[in-house]
């Protein structure tokens, strides 16, 4: 970790530094472009020849200077957004794909030293946190990356144990405040609890409920700025995410299969039909070509504001209908998503959703562990910034062809953040 941004007792133990990469394919695709509107109209093109007549953007497309096509067409929107050379956002994702390999590796092979990853910023490289020592393999690992890499140990929180820490938190303080949202940063190791502003607790009253932290942890400064959760509630034969959910006014999520029976299911968000009292739903399709209502679509699960599951419910699907593993990321395009993360992603990642409402946006995750005492429970996922509006609720967030997690909703503190279930604690 980085001097400047280490909390105390965390001492660095490697800094390494990546070469740059090559881009033959790339630098052809934009050479002689004569702005940056026209280097991303190349690419554009480039993804729609990959599309093909049906405008789905399959996994296994040809990869351009080995970055996977809808991770192209991802930092194409993501470029648009923040206004940078697309280039470098190609550069950004790319790294960051290997940075989340990495990640996925660590928190697997030292579940008890490992306590997360954030990824690098402009001024600072990517930072690898471990409790204690790190061990020489891990060293070897990351000095094997391709992205610049700063590791640091010190006393910190294994991140295995971090959402039994923010349980632990939250559950010590209901009795004292109700509503209370706990977050944890691994790169301060600090613990951030938010409650509303007319909590009749004081700081110490709620420090002395929550007792004593982990070793080397410590508890930021209280916030009083919570507000009620503001909730997004209110082609053919294909069913896919992104779809409209008539009677709830919702959007549809990603297909999913249960692990034993193999049956396929619709996700969407818990509070969709529980908010709407619907019990069955009405499955939209978009655009013109492929626009469909399907009826008998029965609520199954219908986990809302739990303390244990996130913000997850499933509609069944008709034999008449073919589910599909794939999603909208626009009005018009689809995009074939047949696999997901089983991990949590790291701080900083960025990922990207569609909504009915919003259309397609990208952020950067911010809090990859969020509790909302208020709603949807422990293990939420908060990204940087607002990008979803009421009728996202249930959407899907993807990263390249993989799913990340169903929209739920947005953090109303701290100048608002969109929030998602992620997809690895639908079977929690």
């Amino acid at each position: 970790m980085a001097e400047a941004r280490a909390p105390h007792g965390i001492r660095k133990v490697l800094s390494h530094r990546a070469h740059e990469p090559r881009r033959p394919q790339l630098d052809a695709l934009v050479r002689g472009a004569s702005s940056e509107k026209s280097k991303r109209d190349r690419i554009r093109t480039w993804v729609e020849q990959r599309e093909g007549k049906a405008n789905v953007l399959r996994a296994g497309a040809a990869p351009l200077d080995n970055v996977e096509a809808p991770l192209v067409q991802d930092a194409l929107r993501i470029a648009e957004q923040v206004d940078r050379p697309v280039e470098d956002v190609v550069d950004t994702v790319d790294e960051q794909q290997d940075l989340i390999e990495l990640d996925a590796r660590l928190a697997t092979s030292y579940p008890d030293s490992y306590a997360g990853m954030v990824m690098s910023t402009t001024d600072e490289p990517a930072q690898v946190v471990f409790d204690d020592s790190v061990p020489a393999q891990a060293l070897d690992e990351v000095a094997s990356a391709s992205a610049d890499v700063d590791v640091s140990a010190g006393d910190a929180l294994p991140q295995e144990d971090v959402q039994g820490w923010l349980d632990r938190i939250q559950g010590s303080l209901r009795p004292v405040v109700g509503l209370a949202q706990v977050s944890f940063e691994s790169e301060t190791q600090k613990f951030r609890i938010v409650v509303r502003e007319d909590a009749a607790a004081s700081d110490a009253e709620m420090e002395v409920a929550i007792g004593t932290l982990p070793e080397g942890a410590s508890l930021a400064p209280i916030e009083r700025t919570l507000t009620d959760h503001e909730d997004d509630a209110y082609e053919d034969h294909t069913i896919r995410g992104g779809g409209t959910l008539v009677a709830s006014g919702c959007t549809a999520g990603f297909v999913v299969r249960h692990r034993v029976t193999g049956e396929k299911f619709l996700s969407t968000a818990g509070h969709c039909p529980v908010l709407s009292g619907a019990s069955q739903d009405v499955y939209q399709a978009r655009g013109v070509d492929d626009w469909t209502r399907t009826t008998g679509m029965y609520y199954g699960n219908r986990v809302y504001f739990g303390l244990i599951t996130p913000d997850f419910s499933y509609l069944s699907i008709p034999e008449t209908r073919d589910p599909y593993p794939s999603t909208y990321i626009t009005y018009t395009d689809k995009r074939e998503v047949g696999a997901y993360y089983r991990h949590r992603l790291p701080k900083g990642t960025w990922v990207c959703h569609f909504g009915r409402t919003t259309e397609h946006s990208c952020s950067t995750i911010d809090e990859p562990s969020i509790n909302l005492g208020h709603y949807g429970g422990s293990g939420l996922v908060a990204v940087s910034t607002n990008v979803s509006a009421p009728g996202d609720s249930g959407g899907p967030w993807w990263r390249s062809a993989s799913a990340v997690g169903v929209h739920s909703g947005k953090v109303s503190n701290r100048d608002n953040r969109s929030v998602y279930s992620p997809v690895h604690m639908m079977g929690a």
